[in-house]
């Protein structure tokens, strides 16, 4: 090999560009050593196939190709080893296309081995003819290999920091790099999208400057220290825009060290996380408090409860109010639901102006609020505080200028108490409860009655419960007297339940009933009963009794598709809807039970009859009389109990019945006890007279014994 080869080669990659050096020494290469074809190629990840970094061709640059290596002299070369073949190399290696397609007769290829000791490429030269000098060949690709290793290896690394800095560059996370002595030396353009400096203005600074000031030293002394110590740490800061805006930022930096674990640089990735912090906030707010008082929800209510439970000192006492909104849902329905929330903003800042600094004032949704009184003395301090509070609804509110108003009923409880066992929640809700069903607009404290009260309602609930689903209630019928045939012609159909050795009064458990949802139940028990026994009565003779049926307002059905049920349980039996009178109270009168005058209607279209229970204790009105179709008023017994002693109540007896024959009504008498009252009501002209001067509720036997035996009413 003469030295003019050499001198060829290096005056060729002397004074190239770096990107133009592999290029320059392959064709360098194939003209000093008379190759039709150069290549340097890098090996796929599975070695199967090499592609080309360069590639030579009859002096020219060409395109690159892909080689697969199986079958070819290229397979020799990356196990390492140089491989030479002076002629006829298609023979050697006759599955090689390559060879075959290009009419290679000549090979001369070698691994390049990187510093690792891996072969990662391969540096061939191919002959279309001879080759005439292999040993010019092997020491030119020995000399020049660690050149062309050298310079792969240093492409590869600045394609990795060329890679590094993109991925830096297009981050949207900040990054800032510090040299050994924590000067800014780099940032990235999202630094400066978030922290509104540009590179040039930080570049030498210590990155202190975005410090805001509101972590001490020793929250920098402790960072540092584990940066030092750990070589990492990671937290939440907050810093400083450019614009004086504060910030808060998740930031991490790393201590870059070198072979001797000097540290030489600092890298801090951070991330602000302003918009994540007002995520959070906003949904710790929306679990904690309401949406439209931003006062606390039941939940917070409830950790509070329990905080200022724990926290209650040996002397002192805390007191929970439930407050309820009177007829809330009447307000909302006439001005709409913008009026109503309207109005409780001004109930939450009515009663928040009136209670202490100190208590806790929440609101659950809907018209539901509750207080915490903390710091009670004595019982006598939270009937003031409720006082107050129930005082502070004195005026209307105004909104919208409309006057309006609003009336609350409160429940409160005083903890602790003599009864550690039970919710203090609960017992507050029960009193309020409670007030309500005293008529609204007043409080209720649980007391050892209540609780008395309570347990008794919650027994004789779960009692009704088991009694109802085994169809355990008792019907008993009571005689209907007609003043003018002198007959029994109508009963009236009365619930009874014995428990045990004792019966449990009607005016007990049917508001019980009424209130757990449980009368629909009871109502249907009642019909069945009173239709099988009327059907036995009808089949001894008895064919012209009617039985009268009390329904409460509750079992009303909500829609008017389930209006026939009632009768279709009547007819189910072979009966006539004609046979029964369905006895309902005034509050079935009441403007929003809007289903009610269709029912009615529906009930008298198919025969049967209506009468109105207890006529003169409640709201109803001449207007209603005229509107609902009512075939019978019952005077209630109060009146006709005092009637023959008191001229006021008799007044008002013979009123009631010139009123109703005025409107085509019947009237049945109830509470007759003597026969004067059953004399002074038949003089009156009332139709039908009910009392224990003729009967109590009877058994359905003894019914049917005294209907049989009756012989008139005097």
């Amino acid at each position: 090999m003469t030295e003019s080869k050499i001198h060829d080669v290096i005056r060729s990659i002397s004074n190239v560009n770096n990107g133009d050096f592999l290029e320059n020494i392959t064709c360098a290469l194939a003209r000093v050593i008379d190759a039709d074809y150069v290549f340097i190629a890098n090996l796929d990840d599975d070695k199967e196939t090499v592609k080309t970094l360069t590639f030579c061709a009859d002096g020219q640059i060409a395109g690159n190709i892909s080689y697969p290596l199986k079958s070819s002299p290229c397979e020799k070369a990356i196990c390492g080893e140089m491989c030479i073949v002076s002629e006829n190399v298609r023979l050697s290696y006759p599955d090689d296309k390559l060879l075959v397609e290009m009419g290679i007769d000549a090979y001369a290829g070698m691994p390049l081995i990187d510093s690792q000791g891996q072969t990662k490429a391969i540096l061939v030269a191919m002959f279309e003819t001879p080759l005439s000098s292999s040993k010019d060949a092997e020491s030119l690709f020995l000399l020049f290999s660690g050149l062309i290793c050298k310079e792969l290896e240093k492409n590869s690394y600045v394609d990795k920091l060329s890679l590094a800095k993109k991925v830096m560059e297009q981050s949207k996370s900040g990054v800032i790099v510090c040299n050994s002595d924590a000067e800014i030396i780099y940032t990235n353009q999202a630094f400066s999208n978030i922290t509104g400096y540009s590179q040039q203005e930080v570049l030498g600074s210590n990155p202190n400057v975005l410090s805001s000031g509101k972590q001490g030293s020793s929250f920098y002394e402790s960072m540092w220290d584990e940066i030092l110590t750990k070589g990492y740490w990671e937290g939440e800061v907050i810093d400083k825009r450019k614009n004086g805006e504060l910030f808060p930022n998740w930031l991490m930096i790393s201590a870059l060290t070198n072979e001797k674990l000097e540290t030489t640089h600092y890298v801090s990735n951070f991330y602000d996380i302003t918009d994540r912090k007002y995520a959070e906030k906003t949904i710790a707010f929306q679990a904690n408090y309401n949406a439209l008082t931003h006062f606390p929800n039941k939940f917070l209510f409830e950790k509070l409860l329990q905080a200022s439970i724990d926290e209650l000192s040996d002397d002192r006492k805390l007191a929970v109010l439930l407050v309820d909104i009177d007829f809330f849902k009447d307000i909302n329905d006439f001005y709409g639901h913008r009026f109503g929330d309207e109005l409780l903003k001004e109930v939450a800042k009515r009663i928040s102006l009136v209670i202490s600094p100190g208590d806790t004032l929440a609101h659950f949704g809907s018209d539901d609020f509750a207080i915490i009184v903390n710091n009670i003395a004595s019982q006598e301090q939270v009937d003031e505080y409720v006082n107050i509070v129930m005082e502070s609804f004195a005026d209307p509110f105004v909104i919208n200028d409309i006057n309006v108003k609003s009336t609350i009923s409160c429940g409160a409880v005083c903890y602790p108490n003599s009864w550690p066992e039970l919710d203090v929640f609960e017992m507050a809700e029960k009193a309020m409860y409670r007030a309500k069903g005293k008529g609204r607009n007043r409080s209720c404290f649980f007391s050892e009655v209540f609780h008395k009260n309570s347990m008794r309602r919650t027994e004789l609930k779960n009692k009704l419960i088991n009694v109802i689903s085994n169809n355990g209630l008792d019907v008993f019928y009571q005689p209907i007297f007609c003043t003018k045939s002198k007959r029994v012609t109508k009963c009236e159909a009365l619930v009874r339940w014995r428990d045990g050795d004792q019966w449990i009064t009607p005016f007990e458990f049917i508001p019980i009933a009424e209130e757990f949802g449980l009368i629909t139940d009871i109502g249907k028990i009642v019909l069945n009963k009173a239709c099988e026994f009327l059907r036995e009565l009808k089949d001894i003779g008895f064919t012209d009794l009617v039985v009268s049926v009390n329904r409460s307002v509750y079992e009303f059905p909500v829609n008017d598709a389930d209006n026939n049920q009632w009768v279709d349980v009547i007819t189910s039996y072979g009966l006539m809807p004609s046979d029964f009178c369905f006895e309902l109270t005034e509050s079935v009168l009441a403007p929003d039970k809007s289903n009610s005058l269709t029912m009615l209607r529906n009930l008298q279209y198919h025969g049967s009859t209506i009468a109105l229970d207890d006529f003169g204790t409640g709201y109803s009105s001449l207007s209603y009389l005229r509107r609902f179709p009512i075939d019978f008023l019952k005077i209630d017994q109060s009146f006709v109990k005092e009637m023959t002693g008191n001229f006021d109540d008799k007044i008002i007896v013979s009123t009631i019945i010139a009123m109703a024959k005025t409107l085509n009504i019947k009237i049945i008498a109830e509470g007759a006890e003597t026969l004067d009252q059953v004399r002074a009501l038949t003089n009156l002209g009332c139709d039908y007279i009910q009392g224990y001067h003729f009967s109590k509720p009877l058994p359905p036997v003894n019914f049917i014994k005294y209907i049989t035996n009756f012989t008139g009413g005097d």
